[in-house]
């Protein structure tokens, strides 16, 4: 996993994210075991006062099981 933030002003900022997961699968275990996965984050962060952020978040995922089953989530958030 990696992540990186960068402050855009001294109100706004942003955080991308990025990991992968691949697991190599014994033959015994269940076709539906873990297997592969992705994941990718951004968001933009407002600071409206010392102790106070709102901001949005987009998700995305990918996960693939050792049948070779697979799915996709994403979207927006609110943070």
């Amino acid at each position: 996993m990696i992540g990186y933030t960068h402050q855009w002003s001294e109100k706004f900022r942003s955080t991308a994210t990025f990991g992968y997961v691949n697991l190599q699968n014994e033959q015994a275990q269940d076709p539906a075991a873990y297997n592969k996965t992705y994941y990718g984050s951004g968001n933009l962060m407002w600071q409206l006062r010392k102790r106070l952020s709102v901001g949005l978040e987009c998700l995305y995922g990918y996960k693939e099981e050792k049948s070779g089953d697979h799915g996709t989530s994403g979207g927006f958030k609110r943070a």
